[in-house]
């Protein structure tokens, strides 16, 4: 039987620089789903898998990647199917996301509600999902607020139909125990892609460059009491069942590393050393071919 895998894009995880090495491993046969023409014009995420029902060319993709629910696999019944997502410390994601709008050269709608409100880092990160659907914001950009600040991450693993179950933890945990065959983490991310390249057999292309990072410092929030304790406390509140997955996930990468230590850190020195050529490499190849199209 054919496979397939499924890649959960989740927001500021490094998804993007995933979605880079599976883009150099499978090329045409890889599926950005975010591209997908969206049914009626709603291009929510909880809503993207369902423009696969307007696909007949599918059965020739190896993976399907981007911002999407679990669920993809129901409209492949004559494949094996396997998800795979990256994990990241629930406020830590949130900070980076902040500053990542906010310093954006692009004229986001949310960036442009943030700043118009003069919403601090503070603030922020204390909004409730009741809060965010009040907002005046396109339907699309408050599913994104909320994907942000309220277990987003266990929520997507879970699918749209649980979105607001009070067994959220419970069937994302079930899901991934039956549909997913690696959880990263973006905090051991070298760990997690060399446990994943022995999972779906990736070839030697997987190096990676860093994509979608913001030019800011993460600890410029995190240490310089531009958040209070009690916002803190507010968003692990809120996040109780990401922060749960994300400690699950980090203990899932120790363990396999640890299964085969000297094993996996040659594969991560000799990711390392491939990270390190193409980031002189690639300059290079950049500079020659704008001396190329430009003539």
């Amino acid at each position: 039987m054919n496979k397939i895998i499924f890649h959960l894009h989740q927001y500021k995880t490094g998804g993007k620089t995933l979605e880079g090495i599976l883009y150099r491993q499978y090329i045409s046969k890889l599926l950005y789903i975010n591209n997908l023409i969206p049914i009626n014009g709603n291009d929510l995420v909880s809503n993207r898998i369902e423009n696969l029902k307007n696909k007949k060319i599918f059965i020739d993709y190896k993976a399907i990647t981007g911002h999407m629910f679990f669920g993809a696999h129901r409209y492949f019944k004559d494949k094996e199917c396997h998800y795979i997502t990256i994990l990241r410390y629930p406020i830590t994601r949130a900070i980076s996301y902040y500053y990542y709008m906010i310093n954006s050269s692009h004229t986001d709608e949310i960036t442009k509600y943030i700043l118009a409100n003069k919403i601090s880092l503070d603030n922020f990160l204390t909004i409730s999902k009741e809060e965010i659907y009040n907002f005046k914001l396109s339907l699309k950009s408050k599913e994104e607020l909320e994907m942000i600040l309220s277990n987003g991450q266990a929520k997507l693993i879970a699918g749209m139909e649980y979105i607001s179950s009070d067994n959220l933890y419970d069937i994302a945990k079930a899901n991934i125990s039956n549909f997913f065959i690696h959880v990263g983490v973006t905090e051991k991310f070298d760990k997690s892609l060399v446990i994943l390249a022995e999972k779906i057999a990736l070839k030697g292309k997987y190096f990676y460059f860093d994509s979608n990072v913001g030019n800011y410092s993460i600890n410029q929030g995190a240490y310089n009491n531009e958040i209070s304790k009690n916002s803190i406390r507010i968003f692990n509140n809120n996040n109780l069942v990401d922060r749960k997955i994300h400690y699950e996930a980090m203990n899932y990468i120790d363990n396999e590393i640890e299964s085969n230590k000297v094993y996996y850190q040659k594969k991560i020195n000799k990711l390392n050393n491939k990270n390190s050529i193409q980031k002189i490499i690639r300059p290079a190849i950049i500079f020659l071919k704008k001396l190329i199209y430009n003539k």
